[in-house]
């Protein structure tokens, strides 16, 4: 008996960089988030809501050939 099995994964992953942001006199050049840049959050706590998570739904396609003799 061979088996064969073939399986991939389609889509990606929600990965979300940071940018760069000027808070002026008051907090300087900062990387931040850029989608909470404007929240009441210090520049750096925005950093911990960066997008990295793989897609909500995964589709796997699996081909499977067995041969028997």
């Amino acid at each position: 008996e061979i088996v064969l099995r073939f399986s991939v994964m389609l889509g990606g992953y929600l990965k979300e960089r940071s940018c760069v942001a000027d808070y002026g006199a008051i907090g300087g050049v900062r990387d931040v988030n850029c989608r909470l840049a404007a929240t009441p959050l210090r520049p750096e706590d925005t950093l911990n809501y960066l997008f990295d998570r793989p897609p909500g739904d995964q589709i796997e396609v699996s081909l499977r050939y067995t041969l028997r003799f």
